[in-house]
This record gives C-alpha cells, sequence and structure tokens, in this order.
C-alpha cells in the first residue's frame, strides 16, 4: 500500500516465502499420501495464513491509530483476481481481507473511511488533473502537461485522498 504521504506498507509476501516448504511438503503427498503428510500441509497453509492475519491486524490498527481519515480504492478484487498474472499477488497480499480490518477499525474507532471510485486514479495527474494513459507495468507518473514527476502509486494515493475528501463535503 502507498498512502498519500509517500509512506508504503511493504507487501510481506508470506506464501511466497512459503511455497519452498509448501512444495516439499506436496511432492511428499504425491507419493505418500499419508494423513500426516496432509496435515503438515495444512499446518503449513495455516501458519501462512496466521502470519498475514496478524500482520493485516497490525497494520491496520497503525493506520486506524495514526490517521483521523482513510480512504482506498472501491477495487473489485474478485475479478482482478482472474487474471492469472497477479492472481497469486493479490491472494498473497490479502488485499480485501486488510481492506475490511481497516473498515471495521475505523468505525470502532470514529474514524473517517470511504471508498472511491478507482477509474483513472493512476492515470490522472494529482497536481493538474491531466489524465495520460499508461500501461499497467509503468511504474512512474510523469505529466506532459506540468511536469510533475512522481512514483505512480503515490500519484494514485494523492488522487485517492483528494476523491475521498471532495465526497465528504
Amino acid at each position: 500500500a502507498t498512502l498519500s504521504n509517500k509512506k508504503t506498507i511493504e507487501n510481506p509476501r508470506f506464501l511466497d516465502k512459503a511455497l519452498k516448504n509448501i512444495g516439499k511438503i506436496s511432492r511428499r503427498i504425491e507419493s505418500n499420501p499419508s494423513k500426516k503428510n496432509k496435515h503438515s500441509l495444512a499446518l503449513a497453509h495455516e501458519k501462512v495464513r496466521n502470519k498475514r492475519n496478524d500482520f493485516h491486524h497490525k497494520e491496520s490498527s497503525k493506520l486506524v491509530s495514526k490517521y483521523s481519515k482513510i480512504f482506498v480504492e472501491n477495487l473489485d478484487i474478485s475479478q482482478m483476481k482472474e487474471k492469472h498474472w497477479v492472481s497469486r499477488q493479490i491472494s498473497d497480499a490479502g488485499w480485501y481481507s486488510f481492506i475490511l480490518k481497516c473498515e471495521y477499525k475505523a468505525e470502532e474507532a470514529g474514524v473517517v473511511f470511504g471508498k472511491v471510485n478507482p477509474a483513472y486514479t493512476s492515470q490522472d495527474c494529482s497536481r493538474c488533473g491531466y489524465r495520460e494513459f499508461k500501461k499497467l507495468n509503468s511504474i512512474e507518473h510523469h505529466c506532459k502537461e506540468c511536469g510533475l514527476r512522481i512514483g505512480r502509486d503515490l500519484n494514485a494515493a494523492i488522487n485517492i485522498k483528494t476523491r475521498g475528501l471532495a465526497s465528504l463535503e
């Protein structure tokens, strides 16, 4: 996640780190499908799930305690996961779970939480509003109109914040 104040929350990639071990256990199951091996595989997946869940709780608590207003893109995550090249990364990061935790913790703490339309958040310039279409692999926003040069995710975060604040008025 990239915040509008240039801070980022890095994806710890719990599943990617555990795949070597999970693969080993899966190969053991192919040759010997015992209950013990199946249980080991279930435990490995549960360990990944628990780490991700703990990370989400800690990070969402930090956000809610630090900020009085939180805005996120209202993404259709299930549709995004249908694209095979990003599906595992989205699942590994646990976007939906993280957003849900932020939302309920914000509600409990009295923090404003809102979802904004994601259309063109990374393509509109956060300084002048000029829209420039970019490929998905582009990581930098460079506005031909005003000359602003910042990271694509930061540009989108600023646009999300601006839209969220505008929706409150």
